[in-house]
């Protein structure tokens, strides 16, 4: 279960660094002999959690495969100490947060000035609210580029873009016509003729 890009998560098998099983298998077999399969995508945080937790029961990947938990929030019936708790809060503290307040103030004093005070009427934030959704919902169906068979679809072109690890606008452009494939797929939205 992530909340991250997968490739990211991946990091070609250093995002299992701090799994012990996972990365021994990784370091006896290789990276290029694990194969990683997306078994469900776009789901709400307590969703990811209860699917997690069936998949790892269904497959037994406590006993027989890499995972060292029953799932759900990732470390279920493996709580912290608080001794571990403040070792790990005394080794943040001190780092500088990139997004801390400070920047954030900062950033809202140079960039937040130039519509501070206006507010739209409803009908115009009604309208723009029914074109972002329009232009940003297309559903977007992947094919595979041998056969031209339908992959996978997804509610839009960012949604896909998560999941593949790829900017948007690459994967609009190829549903577009500008480019033949994307993350190795072939991309058509679902409304437009083939």
């Amino acid at each position: 279960m992530t909340r991250q890009v997968p490739l990211r998560r991946w990091n070609n098998g250093h995002g299992y660094d701090s799994q012990p099983k996972m990365s021994r298998a990784i370091s006896k077999y290789g990276v290029e002999k694990i194969s990683h399969e997306l078994l469900a995508c776009c789901l709400t945080f307590e969703e990811a959690k209860e699917a997690e937790i069936e998949f790892i029961s269904k497959f037994d990947s406590v006993a027989h495969g890499y995972n060292t938990t029953n799932g759900g929030d990732g470390r279920l019936g493996v709580p912290c100490s608080d001794e571990t708790k403040e070792k790990i809060s005394r080794a943040n503290k001190g780092r500088p947060n990139p997004y801390g307040t400070e920047n954030l103030r900062r950033y809202r004093e140079k960039h937040g000035a130039w519509n501070r005070g206006k507010s739209l009427s409803p009908a115009h934030a009604e309208k723009i609210a029914k074109e972002r959704k329009r232009r940003c919902n297309k559903v977007i169906v992947a094919f595979d580029p041998a056969t031209h068979s339908p992959i996978m679809e997804f509610e839009s072109c960012t949604v896909a873009a998560t999941v593949y690890g790829v900017s948007k606008n690459v994967i609009s452009r190829c549903a577009k016509g500008g480019r033949k494939t994307a993350a190795g797929y072939e991309w058509r939205y679902k409304n437009e003729g083939v």
